[in-house]
């Protein structure tokens, strides 16, 4: 990353390098993708045009956790996962928030962590561990889902 890049991007990038590191030992079944000076960290959930991952929001203070699909398809999985939303929410344990984004060919399924500021560092763990444990649950139970839409 070149030192011409905002404060914002320099630390977006320390964050997903640390969030990397930290996971690697916890969750080596994950494959991120390189850090970029981007407020989204991709994980592969093994299909095309789905994707699970972290987010960082600093002007809202929070992070999260989302399942991203981008296909051509993507309105029509959302509404199959929609209809299955109690059985998904009872089995990941915490309740989601379901995006359909209508003006857009996307749609999320996300989980947030808020008053969560990624600049005060001395709460990165604390980042790391509930991230850990969503990429971890959300892959467990949504990757053989995805695998199965039609």
């Amino acid at each position: 990353m070149t030192s011409s890049a905002s404060p914002t991007k320099q630390l977006q990038v320390r964050f997903w390098t640390a969030l990397i590191q930290s996971r690697a030992h916890n969750a080596p079944q994950l494959k991120p993708q390189k850090p970029q000076p981007q407020n989204w960290l991709n994980n592969s959930i093994g299909r095309s045009g789905f994707q699970l991952n972290v987010l960082v929001n600093t002007r809202s203070a929070r992070i999260g956790v989302e399942l991203w699909m981008s296909d051509e398809n993507a309105k029509t999985y959302f509404a199959q996962l929609l209809a299955t939303r109690e059985d998904i929410e009872r089995r990941l344990g915490f309740e989601l928030d379901w995006q359909e984004l209508p003006r857009s060919r996307s749609c999320r399924i996300a989980s947030h962590y808020p008053n969560a500021c990624i600049e005060d560092e001395t709460r990165w763990e604390e980042y790391f561990q509930w991230i850990g444990q969503r990429l971890v649950t959300m892959d467990t139970v949504l990757r053989p889902i995805v695998k199965a839409l039609p």
